[in-house]
């Protein structure tokens, strides 16, 4: 992939991404989509999150036959506060709004399948295959978290723990994947 390549393709991620992160902050400010559910809920659900979340990463991680691609310094910073904000704005739209519309006239378990499968195709756009195949997993286990937690700041915890990590190998490795 060319220079120029690269670059078209991080300012379409960068532009998608800050697209979510003005829906999300709309949906919060409006009162459709509420961060905080309870301290009970919240204090035991982001610790669960962190966990689910690093395990999911090292379970995903395990498979990853990629090639590392050199980062430096400032593009590694620059992923780290990007993925920060995505994960947050994704898990606002995708469990906070998504999962709890559905939810609400169809049931958990059809919130959670149709929350799964278009989180996993938000990303064949920027991905291809293998980040549908990648974020199929991921949306389960993120849609999974808030359920049983009852505490959509688990999933934002977990979806944080999990492209902090992934930031942590580009920065270690140079690798760019999972």
């Amino acid at each position: 992939m060319s220079t120029q390549s690269v670059r078209a393709t991080a300012r379409s991620i960068t532009t998608f991404s800050l697209v979510q992160m003005l829906i999300a902050l709309a949906l919060v400010a409006s009162g459709l989509v509420h961060v905080f559910f309870g301290p009970r809920n919240d204090l035991i659900g982001i610790p669960l999150g962190i966990g689910a979340g690093l395990i999911l990463y090292y379970v995903l991680a395990a498979g990853d036959t990629s090639t590392p691609v050199a980062a430096s310094r400032r593009s590694v910073l620059g992923l780290m506060a990007l993925l920060a904000g995505v994960s947050i704005a994704e898990e606002v739209l995708w469990r906070g709004f998504a999962l709890e519309t559905v939810r609400a006239t169809s049931g958990t378990g059809v919130a959670l399948v149709a929350t799964t499968l278009g989180f996993g195709a938000s990303h064949a756009a920027t991905q291809g295959w293998s980040g549908i195949r990648y974020h199929l997993l991921t949306g389960l286990v993120l849609g999974l978290v808030c359920i049983a937690t009852g505490s959509l700041l688990s999933a934002i915890a977990a979806h944080l723990s999990y492209n902090m990590m992934f930031v942590r190998r580009i920065a270690s490795q140079g690798s760019i994947a999972p």
